[in-house]
């Protein structure tokens, strides 16, 4: 009775144990995730900044909206080339908009089509004179 009663609880233990282990995996790869995540959004963030600060700068100097939104490429690209500029634009009253996009690498949201949006970070930024 007491040898049966043994090995049911340790069978009971191991999947107590395999069960909290899952748990903890999901758990920990779903942390992972979000702060690649976040790192991105904020990185992106700084990349969007000083390319609109950037092609102020360019637009200030020669008023030419081409010239001032290829500024902000050439920046991007020299502070990663994995980011996308997606839209660049000059109002009337010289304020640059930038607006990037990149995926952020993570192990499961970017694998999973419903989690993928979440993977996409998009910011924009806009420098110059209100």
């Amino acid at each position: 009775m007491i040898a049966r009663l043994h090995r049911e609880q340790a069978g009971l233990v191991g999947k107590f144990i395999v069960g909290w282990l899952l748990i903890v995996a999901v758990f920990g790869i779903g942390a992972i995730d979000g702060v690649s995540i976040a790192f991105t959004t904020f990185r992106l963030s700084d990349v969007a900044a000083g390319a609109a600060s950037e092609a102020a700068s360019r637009y200030e100097g020669e008023g030419n909206e081409r010239l001032a939104c290829d500024e902000a490429v050439r920046w991007i690209d020299g502070q990663d080339p994995n980011v996308t500029l997606t839209r660049c634009r000059v109002d009337r009253s010289g304020v640059v908009t930038v607006t990037v996009r990149k995926t952020a690498a993570t192990l499961v949201v970017g694998r999973l089509e419903f989690l993928a949006k979440y993977g996409r970070v998009v910011r924009t930024e806009s420098v110059g004179r209100p």
